[in-house]
C-alpha cells in the first residue's frame, strides 16, 4: 500500500509544481490588475467566465469521465483510440454548433447580461471555446495515460502563454476587458497546432466509433443535468448578485474567489492524479486501504491550507491590491473552505465509479443545486457577497455527504469519517472564532491567528492518534526516518 500512496504523492506533487507556478503567477498579476480594472471591470469579466463556463459543461457532455471510465478498460491501444476518436468528433461537432448559435445571438446576450450594445465579447468568448477543444482533450489524455511530467509541462506552458499574452493585451496595448479573451484565442490555437500533431493518430476519423460513443454518451447521460446543476451551484452566484447589487459587487467577489483559489494548488493537483491513480490500482487487494488513507490524508492537508488562506486572506489583499477590494477578504475567507469540499466528492464517490453507476452524483448535484438556489435567493438580497459565499459552502455541503451513502452501499469502503469531519468541523469553526474575537490592533491579530494554526496542527494528531493509529504510527515512523538522515548528514 505505501509503494501506491507514494506513486500518488509523487504524481500529485508533479501537477502541483505547474499549478503552484501558475496560480502564483496569476495572483502575481493582481495588482497590475487592479490598477487597470476597476471592481465593475472585473464583475463583467465574471459574468463573462461564468456564462462561458456553463458553456463549456455543456459541449464536454460529460464525455472526459466516460473517456477516463472506457480507456482503462483494456490495454489494447487501437480499443483506446476508438474512444479518444469518438470524444474528440462528438465535442468538436457539438462546440461548433453551440459557438456559432452564440456567435449569432451576442447582441441579445451582451443587452442582457452586459448592458452593453457591444456583442464583441461574447463573440471573442465562443471562439475560445471553439479553439479549447483540442487542449482540453489532450490534457486529459495526457494523464490517462499517466504521464504526469508531460501533463504539467503542457499546462505549465499553456498557461504561461494565456498569461503572457493577457499582460500584452491588457497592459500593453491597454485593450480593456477584451484584452483578456483575445489572450485567450490565441493561446488556445497555438496549443491547438501542437495538440493536431500530438494527437492526430488517435483522433483519425477511421477510430471513430459510433457504437462505443453511444456507450459512453449512455453513461454521461446522467451527468448532463448534473453538469447544469453543478454550474447553478458554483456560478449562478454571480448573476443573483448582479441582479440585487451591480457589477462593482459581482467584482469584489470574484477577487474574493480569486484569493481563495490559493486552496486550489493542492487540491487541483489532487484532482488531477487521483482519478486516474484510483482506477488503475481497482484490482489490487490493498485498494480499499488506499482509498481510506488518501481521505484522511487530505482532510488533513485540504484543512490545514483552507485555515490558513482564510485567516490570511485580508494581508494577501493588502499585499496584492487597493483599498477598494480589501472588503473581500470575508468571501475569500469563506471560500477558501469552499474550495476544498468538492473534491471529497472525488475520494468519496470513486465506489460509485468502479461500479459506473454515476446516477448518485447526479442526485446528488442536483439537490445542491436546488439547496444552494433557495439559499442564494433567500441570503444575498440580506448579506451581499458574504450571504452568496454561505450560500455556495452550503449548498456544497450536500454533494459529499449525499455521495458517500450512496457509494458505500455499492461499493464499501472503510473511510474514518469521524475523524474527517470532526477535522473540517474544527479547521471551520476556528475561522469564525477568529472572525468574533479578531481586534483593531494587527499584529494581535497575526498572533492569533499563529495560535490557531497550531491548534489545527496539534488537534490533527491528537485526532490521529485517537482514530487512525495506524496512520498517526506511519507518519512518527516517517519523521524519525528523515531525522535519522537528517542526522547523518
Amino acid at each position: 500500500m505505501r509503494s501506491l500512496l507514494k506513486q500518488l504523492v509523487g504524481e500529485s506533487a508533479i501537477y502541483g509544481i505547474s499549478g503552484i507556478i501558475t496560480k502564483f503567477i496569476g495572483i502575481f498579476l493582481v495588482p497590475l490588475y487592479t490598477n487597470v480594472f476597476e471592481p465593475s471591470d472585473y464583475g463583467t469579466i465574471n459574468i463573462i467566465n461564468s456564462f462561458f463556463f456553463f458553456v463549456g459543461i455543456l459541449v464536454v457532455f460529460a464525455l472526459d469521465n466516460s473517456a477516463a471510465r472506457w480507456y482503462y478498460d483494456t490495454t489494447e491501444e487501437e480499443d483506446r483510440k476508438k474512444t479518444i476518436a469518438s470524444w474528440f468528433w462528438f465535442q468538436l461537432s457539438f462546440t461548433t454548433v453551440v459557438c456559432a448559435g452564440i456567435i449569432g445571438l451576442s447582441g441579445f446576450l451582451s443587452h442582457r447580461l452586459l448592458h452593453t450594445s457591444d456583442s464583441n465579447l461574447f463573440i471573442v468568448s465562443a471562439l475560445s471555446v471553439f479553439t479549447g477543444v483540442l487542449p482540453i482533450i489532450v490534457q486529459n489524455w495526457l494523464r490517462m495515460q499517466r504521464k504526469a511530467i508531460h501533463t504539467v509541462v503542457f499546462s505549465l506552458l499553456y498557461s504561461l502563454l494565456t498569461i503572457g499574452l493577457t499582460i500584452y493585451f491588457v497592459l500593453l496595448e491597454q485593450s480593456g476587458v477584451i484584452g483578456v479573451f483575445y489572450a485567450v484565442v490565441i493561446a488556445n490555437s497555438l496549443a491547438s497546432i501542437y495538440c493536431i500533431f500530438l494527437l492526430k493518430s488517435w483522433i483519425s476519423i477511421r477510430y471513430l466509433s459510433i457504437q462505443r460513443l453511444k456507450e459512453m454518451l449512455r453513461f454521461a447521460l446522467p451527468m448532463i443535468p448534473t453538469s447544469v446543476a453543478f454550474w447553478i451551484i458554483n456560478s449562478s452566484s454571480t448573476f443573483i448578485l448582479d441582479y440585487f447589487y451591480n457589477l462593482k459587487e459581482v467584482g469584489i467577489f470574484q477577487l474574493g474567489l480569486t484569493i481563495s483559489s490559493a486552496v486550489t494548488l493542492f487540491t487541483s493537483s489532487f484532482q488531477m492524479a487521483w482519478g486516474p491513480f484510483a482506477y488503475s490500482i481497482i484490482q489490487n487487494e490493498n485498494a480499499k486501504n488506499v482509498y481510506s488513507t488518501v481521505l484522511t490524508a487530505y482532510t488533513i492537508i485540504a484543512n490545514f491550507i483552507a485555515l490558513s488562506v482564510a485567516l490570511f486572506a485580508y494581508e494577501l489583499l493588502v499585499v496584492f491590491t487597493t483599498p477598494d477590494y480589501y472588503s473581500a477578504y470575508l468571501v475569500a475567507g469563506l471560500l477558501s473552505f469552499n474550495s476544498t469540499i468538492y473534491s471529497y466528492v472525488y475520494i468519496l464517490e470513486i465506489g460509485n465509479g468502479i461500479v459506473k453507476n454515476n446516477k448518485p452524483l447526479a442526485i446528488a448535484v442536483l439537490l445542491s443545486a436546488v439547496v444552494t438556489t433557495g439559499l442564494l435567493l433567500g441570503l444575498t438580497p440580506l448579506f451581499g457577497k458574504t450571504g452568496t459565499a454561505f450560500s455556495m459552502i452550503f449548498g456544497n455541503l450536500v454533494i459529499p455527504v449525499y455521495v458517500y451513502f450512496a457509494a458505500q452501499k455499492s461499493y464499501y469502503i472503510p473511510y474514518k469519517i469521524a475523524l474527517a469531519l470532526s477535522l473540517c468541523g474544527f479547521s471551520f469553526g476556528l475561522y469564525i472564532l477568529y472572525l468574533l474575537i479578531q481586534t483593531e490592533i494587527a499584529y494581535v491579530n497575526v498572533l492569533i491567528k499563529g495560535v490557531f494554526i497550531i491548534a489545527y496542527i496539534v488537534s490533527g494528531f491528537a485526532a490521529l492518534y485517537i482514530w487512525d493509529r495506524k496512520a498517526f504510527d506511519a507518519i512518527r515512523q516517517f519523521y524519525d526516518k528523515l531525522k535519522t538522515r537528517k542526522n547523518k548528514a
